[in-house]
């Protein structure tokens, strides 16, 4: 495999990690909020 597909590939699924953490704290701020 090459190195800067790698990356990418790495890059691609932190980005939608971080995605999911954000989706997460704000559905648990709403809640807390409420």
């Amino acid at each position: 495999m090459d190195l800067i597909l790698l990356t990418d590939e790495l890059f691609k699924k932190l980005e939608h990690t971080q995605c999911l953490s954000i989706l997460i704290f704000e559905a648990f701020l709403f809640r807390f909020l409420q």
